[in-house]
């Protein structure tokens, strides 16, 4: 029971509404949002190793000598890798230009939606990879390059950790 003036019901009586109205509209949206999505948005924690967009083509161009890197018409802030083989310029994968952390980072809008991606290396690697450009091999070159580990210690960091999924 509400005791107070009745000026003072309403707007208790209000603010429950909308606090209601919150809880139902987050309920709603929850099935956009991505799984662990406040991971995703962390950038401190996602900034990782990162490297600049010429570093990884560098990479990608010693695996893929038909590999071209276009910086977009629409957006020069984007880039993509493009190969040429005897069909013509197939797409590979696009990415921001600069500096490219080593996990993606997503923003989200005011309803905690995610609205735009900052594409980790790492996620670049993952789509040239499903693509059937580079193999997982090569990948793992790279990774092991960059981070300036010698092949035996590679060997001993990589099998930690991916014992799990052996």
């Amino acid at each position: 029971m509400l005791v107070g003036t009745t000026e003072q019901v309403k707007r208790i009586a209000g603010r429950e509404a909308l606090a209601r109205s919150f809880e139902d509209t987050d309920r709603q949206l929850a099935q956009h949002r991505l799984p662990q999505q406040d991971d995703w948005k962390e950038c401190e924690r996602r900034l990782g190793r990162g490297m600049t967009h010429v570093t990884l083509f560098n990479y990608v161009r010693k695996y893929i000598h038909s590999v071209v890197m276009e910086t977009s018409f629409n957006d020069p802030a984007v880039a993509g890798f493009y190969s040429h083989d005897t069909r013509g310029k197939r797409y590979l994968v696009a990415f921001n230009t600069g500096f490219l952390p080593e996990w993606s980072i997503i923003t989200t809008d005011r309803a905690d939606l995610p609205t735009k991606e900052r594409r980790g290396w790492r996620t670049v690697l993952l789509h040239l990879l499903k693509r059937k450009a580079i193999t997982f091999s090569q990948v793992s070159e790279i990774v092991r390059t960059h981070y300036g580990y010698t092949p035996a210690d590679w060997n001993k960091y990589w099998h930690y950790h991916v014992s799990d999924f052996k």
